[in-house]
């Protein structure tokens, strides 16, 4: 059965149902959830970024938020919190998470018109990088950012940073790398939507510790 999904003019009014397929070829407005995970080390913030799967018919291997997803046909805003389960194994209450922003993406991939609605939250997760379960079909790493890396490399004070991390096998191996990436490595959210969500979530982060 095909995925259905709410879809929206740009002023979050509803009008309508439309497949996954159609939602792409005809640019209609839709909502997704992204939530950017962070772990603490030695009182560091890290960003936790996911390597899309090279299947992906968007974006494929390029780095990206922590976990992200489309919200089906008839799902709140806080149904996202599956999304966190499926791609990362953690199980988190929505009420747990802090609440960016909800930011309008428009972008174009050769025959697809993707127009989100991207509904922006932050997690701060007590464990370890290793101790996430990447979606072995959606996710192909997980790696770490330092966030005051990840900010500079946006704001144009560094052309690269350094991420720790793994990628996983088929078979479910972990094999471990650390790289150095630029933002042509990114998904291709626009400048202020980095930006801003790493401002956000780096303030945020001072006024919990």
């Amino acid at each position: 059965m095909e995925e259905l999904i709410d879809i929206y003019d740009e002023d979050l009014h509803h009008i309508g149902v439309a497949t996954r397929e159609e939602v792409h070829a005809k640019g209609y407005w839709h909502q997704t959830f992204h939530c950017w995970v962070v772990l603490i080390q030695a009182g560091i913030p890290y960003v936790v970024l996911q390597k899309r799967h090279p299947t992906k018919d968007t974006n494929p291997n390029k780095l990206d938020v922590s976990c992200a997803g489309h919200l089906s046909a008839g799902e709140q805003i806080s149904d996202g919190v599956r999304e966190l389960h499926e791609e990362l194994g953690l199980m988190v209450a929505f009420g747990a998470l802090h609440p960016i922003d909800v930011v309008h993406v428009e972008a174009r991939y050769k025959d697809i018109i993707d127009l989100e609605a991207c509904h922006v939250f932050l997690h701060v997760a007590q464990c370890e990088l290793a101790d996430l379960r990447p979606q072995l079909d959606e996710i192909l790493g997980l790696y770490l950012a330092r966030l005051t890396d990840i900010i500079a490399l946006f704001s144009e004070h560094a052309t690269s940073i350094e991420l720790s991390g793994y990628d996983v096998t088929p078979s479910g191996d972990r094999v471990d790398h650390v790289y150095h990436a630029a933002k042509g490595d990114f998904v291709r959210h626009t400048v202020d939507y980095y930006v801003d969500t790493l401002n956000a979530i780096s303030k945020l982060i001072a006024q919990t510790n």
